[in-house]
């Protein structure tokens, strides 16, 4: 197969995406050169080829997604504080599901993944949302020089366990791999009570009462799976309900939130002082698969909101971003293209502009730095036992 409309196409992206106005010549020419290079060879190597060139970029929005066309292992790997759990699995990988992936062909798995950095977009923490999809796609491995013929897991029980690979063990990644990652938040929020009722989780969008507290729990766990005005109903309802029966402190939780449209949650956000007491806590909980539109949510609330405080994991992007653009699918080699036209400050609130739409400048707010105050994250040991960190650290602010 040849690529060379794909390569070109990508070449155009680069060219006019301005995340990648801050890249050195020199390194946009030596991408542009590989990218040429591998236009006539295997998919994989084009694909490999792409994702670096569009990773020279370092914003998590512009990038290469491969799930289309990647042949996986039959395990979903989700990076945890202390490194890639399998979290879903198929076949006979299936009794591997919460273990902890420790070595690849002998390698240690931070090694591996400091080699696999330079394919990946976006800061460190979003190189690891959606580089854990490389560590099961043994056909990349072995491109950059890594042999997936053995991996070794650590088991609950602290005992390691090695699997080989067969050749029939492989499936398309997306089917075990979404483009919007998501982590294990839900999971743990249903292992700790405060799952949806089937109406709520539609659209993952909810709040009810925070046992054992004086305080309402909100979960916004997506801000694109309803249509706009779908989505500010759900959010108005929200607020009347909380208005209705007021409680001392609110506990808003994005993790796991992959985004979407941020506007449609400004009303909701400004008046978000009116939803608890004055001497009550705010808390917003968000881990590194808190992303795009929902890292904007936790800026306008920590603006908004008196003394907010923020626990879980740095976002999965910094303050300061390039978004909107689109998604382009190539049409020779079937990869999406993610490019990026807007830029996003929500640490200065400085609106670029040439580059910041309007309707998102007139809401910029400066919110100063988005790390988390209270860091507190899952482990692979806490999936198995559906124990919620970050949840149990809120639960202590507010009291």
């Amino acid at each position: 197969m040849v690529y060379d409309t794909d390569a070109a196409r990508l070449h155009e992206i680069v060219a006019s995406d301005p995340s990648f106005r801050h890249v050195d010549g020199g390194a946009l020419a030596a991408a542009a050169a590989r990218l040429d290079a591998t236009a006539r060879q295997p998919l994989t190597a084009f694909a490999l080829a792409a994702m670096r060139a569009l990773a020279l970029a370092g914003n998590g929005h512009t990038r290469v997604i491969p799930n289309g066309i990647a042949e996986a292992l039959p395990m979903r790997l989700v990076w945890l504080r202390d490194g890639p759990c399998v979290v879903e699995a198929a076949g006979r990988f299936e009794d591997l599901i919460g273990s902890r992936l420790l070595r690849v062909g002998g390698r240690d798995i931070r090694s591996i993944h400091e080699a696999l950095r330079p394919y990946l977009a976006g800061t460190g923490q979003r190189q690891k949302v959606i580089g854990a999809l490389m560590l099961a796609w043994p056909q990349a491995l072995r491109a950059i020089g890594l042999e997936a013929d053995r991996l070794e897991f650590e088991a609950e029980d602290g005992a390691t366990r090695a699997v080989e690979p067969a050749p029939g063990d492989s499936m398309t990644a997306d089917a075990l791999y979404p483009i919007h990652e998501t982590g294990i938040a839900s999971r743990l929020i249903h292992r700790n009570g405060l799952a949806e009722s089937a109406v709520e989780a539609r659209s993952g969008n909810y709040c009810r009462p925070l046992s054992g507290s004086q305080a309402w729990y909100v979960r916004l766990a997506d801000l694109a799976s309803e249509e706009a005005s779908v989505l500010a109903r759900s959010l108005d309802a929200i607020r009347m309900r909380i208005s209705a029966a007021p409680q001392r402190s609110v506990l808003v939780d994005l993790r796991g939130n992959p985004g979407g449209d941020f506007l449609t949650t400004v009303d909701f956000v400004s008046r978000i002082d009116e939803m608890h007491a004055a001497d009550g806590a705010f808390v917003v909980l968000v881990d590194k698969f808190t992303f795009s539109a929902a890292i904007v949510v936790a800026a306008l609330l920590k603006h908004h909101a008196r003394s907010c405080r923020i626990v879980g994991e740095e976002m999965g992007d910094a303050a300061r971003f390039f978004a909107e653009g689109g998604t382009d699918v190539l049409a020779q080699s079937g990869l999406k293209v993610r490019h990026s036209t807007g830029y996003h400050d929500w640490q200065d609130g400085r609106a670029d502009t040439q580059l910041t739409p309007p309707d998102i400048a007139a809401h910029m707010v400066a919110a100063g730095s988005l790390v988390p105050d209270i860091i507190a994250a899952p482990t692979s040991h806490d999936f198995r036992a559906g124990h919620d960190p970050a949840l149990q650290a809120a639960r202590r602010l507010i009291g």
